[in-house]
């Protein structure tokens, strides 16, 4: 693939950008969920450079590469990484970059732990980096002197094929009427799931990515809330238990978001917080916070939903 725009290449196959991961050769059999996904793959050249690996990375497993970052090999005779050695063929080919810098890793035992050089090529629909460490690291049954990336940043095209699902999820919620619906009010923390650019696609792209069970919240339970509360309710008399906020929804139980933490932090280094976190719908507050405790608990007692509880200092 020559133009990252379009893709990226592993030793010389070309792959365009809304690949699944599973399409990728050498990937391997991959993991059911929907966590996000890194997965090494050999690659011996890439956009002309000699490298070790490529590590694909994607939102899930279900979901397109979003980004790939290959392992540059180290030059061999060559007892440090020189950035000029990688920077020539890059500024040939996409220009001066435009943002460098080098770092002073004269601290550093291991200057190798440290990255000495990057440069950065950002683009609307795609971004490319450069990085190189300090002293070369063993990667991939070899010598790396660092990292070349290409990161797919048009998420709402990436999200597309996804849309119509997502939104037949959204629509069948809302369709059905709100039953057992029980609020917990909170002094703050509630905010909306998604990119912060202020446009509703953005948001609704990053849920489908990265949060498919996160979906809007019906007018019949948002008219209700204030922005500060939790709603807990059903979604008819046989449908799924729903988490809400006044932006957000997570559609609970099997198929859904069946893992959510609880956490209480005490006041240590910081002033300590109370959370949650369902399935990309993160709630915190301050210590201590009773609704937090009364909800965490409403949620345990939801079928197919598991409450994991965590105590410690903030620190």
């Amino acid at each position: 693939m020559d133009d990252p725009a379009d893709g990226f290449s592993i030793d010389g196959v070309a792959y365009r950008w809304g690949t699944l991961p599973s399409a990728v050769g050498g990937v391997g059999a991959l993991p059911g969920g929907t966590d996000y996904l890194h997965r090494a793959v050999p690659c011996a050249s890439a956009f002309g450079l000699d490298t070790l690996l490529v590590t694909i990375s994607s939102p899930a497993p279900d979901r397109p590469v979003m980004g790939v970052s290959y392992a540059l090999a180290a030059v061999p005779g060559a007892r440090r990484a020189d950035p000029e050695h990688w920077m020539r063929p890059l500024r040939a080919r996409f220009g001066p970059a435009a943002a460098a810098e080098r770092a002073d890793l004269s601290a550093y035992r291991d200057p190798s732990g440290g990255v000495a050089f990057w440069a950065r090529w950002p683009g609307r629909a795609v971004e490319l980096g450069l990085s190189i460490y300090g002293g070369y690291r063993a990667e991939g049954g070899g010598r790396s002197a660092g990292l070349f990336y290409v990161t797919w940043a048009d998420a709402e095209a990436a999200a597309a094929p996804f849309l119509p699902a997502w939104r037949a999820l959204s629509d069948s919620v809302a369709a059905a009427p709100p039953r057992s619906v029980r609020r917990f009010g909170l002094p703050g923390g509630v905010r909306p799931v998604g990119a912060d650019d202020g446009r509703d696609e953005s948001r609704t792209a990053w849920r489908v990515l990265h949060s498919r069970a996160v979906i809007d919240t019906p007018p019949a339970i948002r008219d209700g809330l204030q922005p500060n509360d939790l709603a807990l309710w059903r979604a008819g008399d046989a449908g799924p238990w729903i988490l809400s906020t006044v932006w957000d929804s997570a559609v609970l139980g099997p198929g859904g978001v069946d893992r959510i933490t609880w956490h209480e932090l005490s006041p240590a280094r910081g002033g300590g917080e109370s959370g949650l976190s369902a399935g990309g719908l993160t709630i915190r507050a301050p210590y201590g916070t009773r609704a937090v405790a009364d909800a965490a608990r409403a949620l345990a007692a939801v079928p197919g939903v598991a409450v994991a509880e965590s105590r410690g200092p903030d620190c």
